[in-house]
């Protein structure tokens, strides 16, 4: 009798793949992937009856070709098919919740290979930026024939290097960033042969935090476009950067507005030219930093204010 044994586990396992082969071939799509719930639950349930009446039928015809013509079921029609519903239903819950696990992985995949490649267009959005503001202010020096233009070059170079090379990490030390705004200020302060005013303080320590390469850079480069190049003699660029290793790290940039009222209102519109602004940061920040970050754009009176807040 252990052959009719496997034959039974044959036949049920053959209904078994049956049912989920058509679930997951005609109900699946048709159904569920549209959101017709109250359609697919119930065509689902006749799938798995039927499915388990033709076990029933197949096991009861294989004891009755094989035993005797008459032979009976060990067990009422009733029961059976109950029996063999239930069974079928968990292998079906089964394979729809690996369906699912392994559709979200996917999804999951997809989007991480999506942001990144949004992450990467965004970056690259600022090298051209900041090599075309660059080298306008070389060719200014140069009309000039200024003698800080090979100072200018030199230091233009080195964070140029920064830019295209160093900044490729998704994720750079924040002493790197805050030497990259040093020398930014250094290069700028070359270029207005002092006359501009650049404060940047830090309180508290960066040792072992990383942070979004080039994402402080925007807020920087607008306090220079719009606080320091209108008037450079009375321009005044505060920047602040307050580390706290346990909770965040807030960026303060101030810088005063010495221009007309509607270049003002532009400038809570946009965070740096060119097109690389405060679109490209908030973008950025909502693919990196997901409800972790706060960015407030304050325009007071001759003084405009940018904070942004990363929480760790």
């Amino acid at each position: 009798m252990l052959h009719l044994f496997f034959l039974r586990v044959f036949i049920h396992v053959l209904m078994m793949a049956c049912a989920v082969y058509l679930n997951f071939r005609i109900l699946v799509p048709r159904l569920l992937n549209k959101g017709a719930y109250l359609r697919y639950i119930p065509a689902l349930g006749i799938l798995i009856v039927v499915a388990a009446f033709l076990s029933y039928s197949l096991h009861l015809g294989a004891l009755r070709f094989f035993v005797h013509p008459s032979i009976h079921p060990p067990a009422t029609f009733q029961r059976m098919v109950f029996v063999y519903s239930v069974q079928m239903s968990i292998v079906i819950g089964l394979s729809l919740l690996f369906h699912f696990m392994n559709d979200w992985k996917h999804s999951r995949e997809l989007e991480k290979e999506k942001m990144e490649a949004e992450l990467m267009a965004l970056r690259a959005q600022l090298n051209p930026h900041f090599l075309f503001n660059s080298l306008n202010n070389i060719y200014s020096l140069s009309l000039d024939k200024s003698d800080r233009a090979p100072a200018y070059i030199l230091m233009m170079s080195q964070l140029t290097r920064y830019i295209l090379h160093d900044s490729r990490s998704e994720m750079v030390s924040l002493d790197a960033e805050i030497e990259f705004i040093r020398n930014l200020l250094k290069l700028e302060s070359i270029r207005l042969d002092d006359d501009a005013k650049f404060n940047f303080n830090i309180t508290g320590s960066a040792d072992d935090i990383q942070i979004a390469p080039l994402l402080l850079l925007p807020f920087v480069e607008n306090a220079i476009k719009h606080g320091v190049n209108p008037n450079p003699n009375e321009a005044y660029v505060d920047i602040h950067l307050e580390i706290d290793n346990e909770e965040a790290i807030s960026f303060t940039v101030r810088n005063r507005l010495e221009m007309e009222a509607d270049l003002r209102n532009e400038s809570r519109e946009e965070l740096a030219p060119s097109g690389v602004g405060l679109e490209n940061v908030k973008r950025r920040l909502s693919l990196l930093y997901p409800g972790r970050y706060q960015l407030e754009l304050k325009n007071d009176a001759d003084m405009f204010t940018a904070y942004l807040r990363i929480e760790k």
